[in-house]
């Protein structure tokens, strides 16, 4: 019952279980909600004692969740059958310990039979009777199931597979009547809109405000030309490269106020433009970083390394691993390379992604090379590769290393902890810091294992809009993207599978690959939309149009229904320093951190994000947001939901002092 234990493990009998790689497949028929509604006793039970001999477990009531069964009551669990020969083996290999917990559902009598019905969860479904009030057995022959629409099925698939503490979670979520996990991917999205055209691949691609006016614009980067688009007016795009005075060809972006002044600059491979504003917004190359050898260079990104708030740089180059510049700040001089100091490899081929696993405030490094490494920052700022056993596998097609990898740390099934979603070659692999090691979980996340080939690069957002981040991958030598709904606890859905408007994607943009990928609202209406730039040249807007299917009908289902409670909190951060890196959170009435974006994080394979996030809070209610700059100063905002559908924040520092001067 470890949550490090991979599914399937606890006792193996395939007759009983209800996942397995043929069983991974969402039904929507039957939910957990539809067992919570059919049985009468719901309980987590605690492990007291083992007996292996015995093949028993002496066991508490630790959670009457639902029925009349009370706290602290005694309940022994017997296996019998083919199980009880599993229960010593478990217990010496500690898949089976004191101390774990699972829930019990034990239903009313059959009419076939004097005994009533149970499902055991403990990592999978397990089957059995009660005995007597406080005697379960686990292993006998079962009825067949009813599903939410009347018909009889005679396997538990499709319940669900994910991890024992978050069933748990959401019965208990159950019984105060505020879960939600959805039946079907409630997204849609327009058609296409191409923006542009290039004459090379677009290697690299950023959606972000670079003139300040509120309005997201748009970056291409191709080895034959990069190009700007200001959105001049409301979704109508300009190319602007020309007046902006760029003149480069590169394969990777990244956007920051580098200087402070107020006004972003924008990095092309490892160019750095100031931004400047006389009658308007122009760039102005610079010589602020300099890189000797560029053979190999793969992508740069602004990442803050050493928490003073200034954006510092991480490139990543082909065989040679990756290369560290620190920001001087206020000292106004170049960027100093501090690849040795911080301990960064010099050998290696693949990407890197930014991110804080340990929740102490100091960026970490995933790198994507060999076995993985994930890079924690240590007090002397020293990055020190952590041990782990995750199978990480970076190679596509015909083992070509360094063209998979490039994932996101996002929140995957705790709403304050940042876990790692890397692309391997056909999936995924999520991977949760338990404890302070990487731990792969990703066996408990259904469909994440829908997967197709060339993955290349992930990031991540809420696309629809439900206050659970989901997965956008894009996919190498043209194969079809992958985007990967998050629906809680654990869970996972193949979006283009579980819908009722097909096609979900109505354009080429999704079918056509991608080598570049940003994800942000770019038409402020809460809901996120997709950038891609493709290896056809193409740079397409995929706009989110989830929010038009939010109408009250009058015969809406439950999901539906606990949709139109939601409401959204955008929040854009502004500097001048500390954004990068910066951490957002929607806390509430209670103190509990219920949603966490952190800035910067969506580098992709060189790419950039908006310095924008959009909350959807699941009730209305009151809230706050915590913004944590990265240098550590925060603030905090009062957010009322209880009327308002959606509220916009725009959160400035508000404590500028004398450090705070442009180069």
């Amino acid at each position: 019952m470890n949550v490090s234990k991979p599914k399937n493990l606890l006792f193996g009998l395939a007759a009983l279980l209800v996942v397995g790689s043929a069983h991974a497949v969402i039904n929507p028929a039957l939910q957990p909600d539809v067992y919570f509604q059919k049985y009468d006793n719901v309980v987590v039970l605690e492990i007291d004692a083992i007996d292996p001999a015995a093949a028993k477990l002496k066991c508490s009531v630790v959670k009457a969740i639902k029925g009349s069964y009370q706290a602290e009551q005694p309940v022994t669990v017997v296996f019998t059958g083919a199980l009880a020969g599993q229960v010593a083996e478990r217990a010496a290999d500690g898949s089976l310990a004191k101390g774990d917990q699972f829930p019990v559902f034990a239903g009313k009598p059959s009419r076939r039979k004097s005994k009533r019905q149970i499902r055991m969860y403990a990592d999978e479904f397990l089957v059995g009777e009660v005995q007597e009030t406080n005697l379960f057995h686990i292993g006998v022959a079962s009825d067949m199931e009813t599903d939410s629409e009347g018909k009889q099925v005679n396997t538990l698939a499709g319940i669900y597979c994910g991890m024992t503490s978050q069933l748990i979670r959401m019965l208990e979520d159950m019984a105060a009547d505020r879960e939600y996990y959805p039946r079907k991917a409630y997204v849609k999205f327009k058609p296409d809109l191409l923006i542009d055209e290039l004459p090379a691949s677009v290697e690299g691609a950023a959606m972000f405000d670079l003139n300040g006016d509120g309005m997201e614009d748009l970056v291409a980067c191709s080895p034959k030309g990069d190009r700007i688009f200001l959105q001049v007016e409301p979704m109508q795009f300009s190319n602007a490269t020309d007046k902006l005075g760029v003149k480069s060809a590169s394969v990777s972006c990244s956007v920051a106020d580098v200087d402070c002044d107020g006004l972003a600059d924008l990095m092309l491979g490892t160019t750095l433009y100031k931004g400047t504003f006389e009658k308007s917004f122009a760039l102005v190359q610079t010589d602020w970083l300099k890189v000797d050898d560029m053979e190999g260079f793969k992508s740069a990104s602004f990442v803050e390394l050493n928490g003073d708030g200034y954006p510092d740089v991480v490139a990543s180059f082909k065989g040679k691993g990756l290369r560290a510049f620190l920001n001087p700040g206020k000292d106004k001089r170049s960027m100093v390379d501090v690849t040795a100091a911080m301990g960064l490899p010099t050998e290696g081929n693949g990407y890197f992604v930014p991110g804080d696993w340990n929740r102490d405030n100091r960026t970490d490094l995933f790198y994507a090379d060999g076995g993985g490494f994930v890079f924690v920052q240590n007090d002397q700022g020293v990055f020190q590769p952590l041990e782990h056993d995750v199978d990480f596998s970076f190679k596509t097609g015909l083992d070509e290393y360094g063209k998979t990898g490039a994932g996101v740390f996002m929140t995957s099934y705790k709403p304050d902890q940042m876990d790692l979603v890397v692309p391997i070659e056909k999936d995924w692999l999520i991977v949760a810091n338990e404890g302070g090691v990487p731990t792969d979980i990703t066996g408990y996340g259904n469909e994440i294992s829908e997967g197709s080939d060339y993955h290349f690069a992930t990031a991540a957002a809420d696309l629809n809009v439900d206050g659970y981040v989901d997965i956008y991958t894009v996919c190498d030598q043209q194969k079809e993207n992958r985007y990967i709904i998050n629906r809680g606890y654990g869970s996972y859905m193949h979006a283009k599978v579980h819908v009722d408007e097909k096609p979900l994607f109505k354009g080429p943009a999704h079918g056509s690959g991608g080598r570049s990928l940003a994800l942000g609202d770019v038409n402020n209406d809460g809901a996120p939309d997709i950038l891609i730039g493709n290896e056809k040249g193409q740079l397409f807007l995929i706009v989110n149009d989830t929010l038009s299917m939010r109408q009250e009908t009058e015969l809406m289902k439950k999901d539906e229904k606990r949709l139109m409670d939601v409401r959204l909190c955008s929040v854009r951060v502004l500097g001048p320093k500390g954004v990068v890196g910066a951490k957002v959170r929607l806390i509430d009435a209670s103190g509990a951190v219920i949603g966490r974006r952190d800035l910067g994080g969506n580098v992709a394979s060189g790419c950039t994000s908006p310095d924008a996030v959009c909350f959807a809070v699941p009730r209305p209610g009151t809230y706050k947001v915590n913004v944590a700059y990265a240098d550590g100063h925060t603030r905090d905002f009062d957010v009322d939901l209880t009327s308002e559908k959606r509220i916009s924040i725009v959160a400035e520092r508000g404590d500028q002092g004398d450090d705070d001067v442009a180069w």
